[in-house]
């Protein structure tokens, strides 16, 4: 899935839209041209819905067909409906809800014709996978027989299903994952068939929970424990004929907690490469399987608080990653040591075996590392890697300041020279929605927020750097003082957004009323960092020009945006 912080490219079609609907929430369609840009409103709401938001929806490469889930049961307890809009046939409802309940689009394929996703009730009380067709229609029945919840994993994005949508991981359960009463059993379907994958030898139960199958549909990884001895495992399953298949351990987990789980962050189209984060009692690790075996000892040594992955190559030989030591508190009024972290590539050799290389930091600062980009901070020929480089002050604590560095390998070793790109605000923290496959195009925002005394502050913006036309960090409508990411295209030429003035709070009276409008900017060339930039404007008969971007996307090629 598509992450709305970020605002990833659009691939198979996956994005998370919000969207305010005004007054009586029934729109018809409408089509305005503004500049180059067509704006459409893709819904036709019956008068009565109460819909406040679109929190799902699948977008078919072209931008020509969407699933979209409206209703949850946090903001509006009402129906939740399934619809499909395409440009041929309009808006047509595919399923209906029953009031309380929240669905989740999953997959959605290329041409719009197969969508897959969960639903559930606010008190837990229901928990069902889907799947729908536009030849089958809707099918809610996925899942083993005898178990009261089926759900679909959530390790990787696009992870629960093959690449073609015929192909479905999930896992069955009875019970509550925070206490002893969970009994669960992970599953495959296939066309209409779902099959019980089986536990690691004495063990009792399984699940997907942070598992992944692979795109080909012919391998699952998940996790495994025995209910009895509390002991947890990492599996892999693997297909031989039919529905059936082989499971086999990769590593101990130790103790089970359903919060303790293997969360795959990379795996080949065959699955026969995995790279995982796992969290267990010694800590964060980083683990990757292979052929030939388990290497769960990646990372620099001398840290003691453990090691987690930023990023990995293309074909899975590359990681970046940070390795960290805790700070330690004394009483917890007062920090005596300091939290230290750098940032490494490791490089897989023969076998099992492979090397880090720390790729220290800035002049001037004292950490680095990787964290929380979403497998965007490496590029795809593992030679350029993004993260964060900070300062500390004279007693060796984070003060606060850094910065976005760009570390390039050297073309005859494994070291490499970093570069500053652009500085994070103080207290603030910096989102990579966007590098190209060499690490010549990059695409971010930094932002920082603040409530001090009853006023809340804030900062947002937009960059855009490439290797030819260095930083460009004007990007946005002129007239806003604030610019939030949405979506870069494809090949990181086009942008959209929204530029917004933030409403000022003094305590507790709005004293300056909050203003938005979405932007599309284009680069004018595609290794140059000049562009344009046009506003979208807003639908024929709103009421002001506020309209934004917020957790939206556009298809692949920037032609298409939705919000």
């Amino acid at each position: 899935m598509l992450n709305a912080e970020t605002g990833d490219s659009l691939s198979l079609g996956e994005i998370t839209v919000r969207t305010f609907m005004k007054n009586t929430m029934s729109f018809a369609f409408k089509t305005i041209s503004i500049a180059s840009c067509v704006l459409s409103l893709c819904m036709n709401q019956p008068l009565l819905a109460q819909f406040m938001e679109f929190e799902n929806v699948k977008v078919s490469s072209d931008g020509t067909a969407m699933m979209l889930s409206t209703g949850n049961y946090w903001d509006n307890p009402g129906e939740t409906k399934i619809y499909r809009w395409s440009a041929l046939t309009g808006l047509v409802p595919i399923k209906t809800f029953p009031a309380n309940t929240n669905s989740d689009i999953k997959y959605g394929n290329a041409n719009g014709t197969t969508a897959i996703g969960t639903y559930g009730s606010g008190s837990g009380d229901v928990s069902k996978v889907w799947r729908w067709t536009s030849t089958g229609g809707f099918n809610d029945a996925i899942g083993l027989a005898g178990y009261a919840h089926s759900e679909l994993p959530d390790g990787l994005e696009l992870g629960n299903t093959s690449a073609d949508g015929t192909v479905i991981a999930g896992y069955s359960y009875n019970g509550i994952f925070e206490d002893s009463s969970l009994r669960s059993r992970a599953f495959r379907w296939v066309a209409g068939t779902t099959t019980d994958i089986g536990v690691v030898p004495d063990d009792t139960d399984a699940d997907m929970y942070g598992g992944v199958i692979s795109s080909d549909g012919t391998v699952m990884f998940g996790r495994s424990w025995n209910s009895t001895t509390n002991e947890s495992h990492a599996f892999r399953w693997q297909k031989t004929t039919g529905t059936s298949g082989t499971i086999s351990k990769i590593a101990d987990l130790g103790n089970f907690e359903y919060w303790q789980t293997p969360s795959v962050q990379y795996i080949n189209s065959n699955g026969t490469i995995l790279v995982a984060s796992t969290y267990g009692e010694s800590g964060p690790a980083i683990m990757r399987w292979t052929s030939a075996g388990l290497n769960s000892n990646i990372g620099l040594t001398g840290f003691t608080g453990g090691h987690d992955v930023g990023g990995v190559s293309s074909d899975g030989t590359v990681i970046a990653g940070y390795s960290f030591s805790d700070s330690e508190w004394n009483d917890g009024d007062s920090e005596i040591t300091p939290y230290k972290s750098n940032a490494f590539r490791w490089v897989a050799g023969p076998g099992t075996t492979g090397a880090a290389t720390p790729l220290g930091f800035l002049p001037g600062d004292t950490d680095s590392d990787t964290y929380g980009w979403d497998n965007k901070t490496i590029s795809s020929d593992g030679t350029v890697i993004l993260g964060r480089s900070w300062h500390s002050d004279a007693t060796g604590m984070q003060d606060g300041g850094a910065s976005v560095f760009r570390w390039v390998k050297n073309a005859s070793n494994n070291s490499g020279v970093m570069t500053k790109l652009i500085d994070i605000p103080v207290n603030g923290d910096c989102d990579i929605a966007y590098i190209n496959a060499n690490g010549t195009t990059i695409v971010g925002s930094t932002s920082s927020y603040s409530y001090d005394d009853g006023v809340y502050t804030s900062t947002s913006q937009i960059w855009r750097w490439t290797s030819a036309g260095g930083l460009n960090s004007t990007i946005g409508l002129p007239t806003y003082s604030k610019h939030y990411l949405s979506s870069v295209s494809s090949d990181g030429t086009v942008i959209a957004g929204n530029s917004f003035s933030d409403s000022e709070w003094n305590g507790e009276s709005e004293s300056t009323p909050y203003k938005s409008n979405a932007f599309r900017w284009v680069a004018t060339t595609a290794t140059g960092n000049a562009g344009t930039t046009t506003a979208l404007g807003h639908l024929a008969g709103d009421t002001d020009d506020d309209l934004d971007m917020y957790g939206s996307s556009m298809s692949q090629d920037g032609t298409v945006i939705v919000g």
